[in-house]
C-alpha cells in the first residue's frame, strides 16, 4: 500500500492507495505532506461496495470511486461539498452546468470552450468540489473529472450555476422574479 500526500480544495490529505490507479490519477494534485492532513483508506470490502452494477471495472477503479466517497464526506466539516457538474471558467469565473448524466453538460461546456477559446478553462467535467470561502463560493478542479478526463487544478469562483433539461429543441426562459444578465458573459449571444 502506498501512501501519498494530496491537496483537494485547499484542503490537505494522505490517501493510502492499494492500486496503481489511484497515484496515477491523482498525481497532478500531489504536494508535500501537510502539518494537518484527512488520512484515507479504504478497505477491500468498501471496494467492492463500489461495484452496484456489477460491471467488470478494474479494482484500482472502483479504489478511486470509494475513496473519493470518503474525501467527499471528508470536505463538509471545511465547508466544502462535491457537485455533479461540468465546470467552466470564462475569464476566471465560474459557470456550473448540472443535470443527469447524459443530459449534454460535456457538451455544454465544450461549445462554451470553443466559442470562449483562451478565455475558457476547464476546470472539472464531473466532479469538482465547491468551498465556500470568506462569504464566495469557489470550484475546485479535481481528478475525478468524468470520462472525457478534463480539469485542472485551480479554482475559479462560481458566477452562475445552470440547471439543463434535455428539449427537442433550443429554447431560453425568460426569468420573471430576477435578472440574470450579470450572470451570463456579455458577448454570448442568445438563442433564438
Amino acid at each position: 500500500m502506498a501512501m501519498k500526500h494530496y491537496r483537494f480544495a485547499d484542503i490537505s490529505f494522505t490517501l493510502d492507495a492499494r492500486y496503481p490507479w489511484l497515484e496515477e490519477q491523482c498525481r497532478e494534485y500531489e504536494t508535500e505532506p501537510g502539518a494537518k492532513s484527512i488520512r484515507i483508506a479504504v478497505t477491500e470490502e468498501e471496494i467492492d461496495r463500489e461495484n452496484v452494477f456489477k460491471e467488470a471495472y478494474s479494482r484500482g477503479y472502483l479504489e478511486s470511486l470509494a475513496v473519493y466517497r470518503k474525501i467527499s464526506e471528508a470536505v463538509l466539516d471545511y465547508d466544502a461539498f462535491l457537485f455533479h457538474c461540468s465546470a467552466v471558467a470564462v475569464d476566471g469565473e465560474a459557470y456550473l452546468f448540472t443535470a443527469p448524466s447524459g443530459t449534454g453538460k460535456s457538451t455544454h461546456t465544450r461549445l462554451w470552450r470553443e466559442r470562449f477559446g483562451e478565455r475558457a478553462v476547464m476546470i472539472n467535467d464531473d466532479k469538482p468540489l465547491i468551498r465556500m470561502e470568506e462569504g464566495t463560493f469557489y470550484v475546485y478542479g479535481t481528478p475525478w473529472n468524468g470520462k472525457h478526463h478534463l480539469s485542472v487544478n485551480q479554482k475559479a469562483p462560481v458566477k452562475a450555476i445552470c440547471l439543463l433539461e434535455r428539449k427537442d429543441k433550443l429554447c431560453t426562459a425568460d426569468f420573471a422574479c430576477g435578472s440574470i444578465s450579470g450572470a451570463v458573459p456579455p458577448d454570448l449571444p442568445a438563442a433564438e
